[in-house]
């Protein structure tokens, strides 16, 4: 009688064993990031030409092929961080994604300045952090914009 208690019993901790298997742990749910890391030639044959840094550092090249928008992210020669835009628009755009209220002070940035064959509109805006500043052009097909938040004003554009 003992030996088919203690029988029973076994069998009563095997099937508890076998029914007891570790969960597995299901990853959390979030937003997908949209933004890819790339390289510059990747992201230069997605959206069209894509800014290269002279004398930058550490460029970070992303596409975001949801809204057709690669982005480079680097260091100036002088240490300021900056991300360069470029998306196929039909005109000019702001599409620093920055959000800053830049209707008021200029910062000391002339509204539009010409570098090389370019036109820049420049804005600019006082922030806790620094001046955010932002230069986007419109070459006719892409808006190009150029934007950091720094303590230095004015700033030279790292073209």
């Amino acid at each position: 009688m003992k030996k088919f208690f203690a029988l029973i019993a076994a069998l009563a901790v095997l099937l508890c064993l076998t029914g007891c298997k570790a969960k597995e742990e299901t990853p959390a749910a979030g937003i997908a990031n949209p933004w890819q890391e790339t390289t510059a030639q990747q992201a230069a044959q997605a959206v069209g030409d894509c800014f290269v840094p002279k004398n930058g550092e550490q460029a970070v090249y992303l596409l975001n092929t949801d809204i057709g928008m690669a982005e480079t992210r680097f260091t100036d020669a002088n240490g300021i961080a900056w991300c360069c835009r470029v998306q196929a628009t039909q005109e000019a755009a702001d599409i620093s994604g920055m959000y800053y209220d830049f209707t008021g002070d200029n910062c000391g940035y002339e509204p539009t300045v010409t570098v090389g064959e370019i036109t820049l509109t420049q804005l600019a805006a006082a922030t806790e952090e620094g001046v955010a500043y932002v230069a986007y052009y419109f070459d006719g097909s892409y808006t190009h914009c150029f934007s950091t938040v720094t303590d230095v004003t004015p700033i030279a554009l790292p073209l």
